[in-house]
């Protein structure tokens, strides 16, 4: 996946606290699988929306009250609301090459971790302009 088209950084998205493995499994593929996930990943925004966002799509049980998202161990949301983590720590947290977020539903104690990478122009480049 390092190597991947046009990937600046590899990303592991942890999912746990969940009701069921299947369903941390769901939860990790839909951030993982997010184009705006993904760009966010990109460009280093570290934009909790969308990382709950995806996760609410997947998991139609998710309960903001006990959600808790972190970025590079960094704190970004709790309970509904953005953490009082500076935004700077939590842009530098995903400034490396390797980036985690961890997801906490507090739903059970079920996980699920799964590996994916970022969206970049490049990829875009590569694989709209393959064709002479």
């Amino acid at each position: 996946m390092a190597d991947g088209e046009g990937a600046t950084r590899t990303v592991r998205i942890e999912v746990e606290g969940a009701p069921s493995a299947a369903e941390a499994d769901t939860v990790a593929r839909a951030i993982a699988d997010s184009p705006l996930c993904k760009t966010a990943l990109h460009s280093g925004d570290p934009n909790w929306g969308r990382f709950v966002s995806a996760a609410g799509v997947a998991c139609p049980t998710l309960d903001e009250a006990t959600t808790r998202l972190t970025i590079g161990g960094k704190l970004a949301y709790a309970a509904g609301a953005p953490a009082d983590t500076p935004r700077a720590e939590l842009a530098e947290a995903m400034a490396g090459s390797e980036v985690v977020v961890r997801l906490d539903l507090g739903l059970g104690s079920a996980a699920a971790a799964v590996w994916t990478c970022d969206l970049s122009k490049a990829y875009i480049d590569i694989n709209a302009d393959y064709h002479p």
